[in-house]
């Protein structure tokens, strides 16, 4: 969901009366058509364009998967980079690097932001910013990894291989750590092992994150929502 379609609808008429300025009530949003005026020069100049996507759900495969789409549109739409404002409880944990590695694969800068709680498997993709910014206020939590069972009988063999998984989890998890801070000086399983809450500055001293900044929408030319 974007208001991009808006934008580009009146793009045409911002072309032919460029100094005009008015209000546009669109189902019960009031665009104020500067803001047309900036992303059509934006776009017909080839400048630019920073798209923000607000993800503040779970981490679950319904939700990874519409944060994939909304990226994807962004670009489709003329996207030089995108913001992610993050604020996530965690989940599920394949979704979690899914999410991860879709963001380190897009050709257009990435900038993550903690708006309020990066948590569990929510680092993850926190982490795949080359930018990664937290607000003051905001917390880190890296916790013991865990699964939620849904079968009511598993047999030994079963339970090996869901113990390996979630074994090469944590591995995966200390691994994007150490790539995305280059901090190997840092013993990362202990850290999750212990149950660690960290706050911005914190968390900025150990490399997750490099810039503790107030989040703003200033710069944002279109946004962009995953729902729950």
């Amino acid at each position: 969901m974007a208001d991009s379609d808006c934008y580009l609808g009146l793009s045409y008429f911002l072309q032919k009366k460029p100094q005009t300025r008015f209000a546009v009530q669109i189902s019960g949003l009031q665009i104020v058509v500067s803001r047309f005026m900036l992303t059509t020069r934006n776009i017909l100049n080839g400048e630019s364009m920073l798209h923000t996507v607000h993800f503040l759900c779970p981490v679950t495969a319904s939700t990874v998967s519409h944060f994939q789409g909304v990226c994807l549109e962004a670009l489709r739409n003329q996207a030089t980079s995108l913001q992610i404002h993050l604020s996530s409880g965690g989940g599920d944990l394949i979704s979690g690097f899914t999410a991860y590695h879709f963001l380190k694969s897009l050709p257009v800068p990435v900038i993550t932001h903690n708006i309020s709680n990066v948590e569990s498997v929510a680092n993850i993709i926190f982490m795949a910013g080359s930018e990664r910014r937290a607000n003051a206020g905001s917390r880190f939590l890296l916790h013991p990894l865990h699964w939620e069972f849904t079968t009511q009988a598993a047999d030994h063999a079963r339970m090996v291989e869901w113990s390996k998984c979630l074994d090469n989890d944590f591995v995966r998890f200390v691994d994007v750590l150490n790539s995305e801070t280059q901090r190997n000086d840092i013993d990362w399983g202990a850290l999750i092992n212990a149950a660690t809450i960290l706050d911005a500055d914190a968390a900025a001293a150990n490399g997750m994150v490099t810039s503790v900044a107030k989040a703003t929408l200033s710069d944002s030319a279109i946004n962009w929502w995953v729902t729950c």
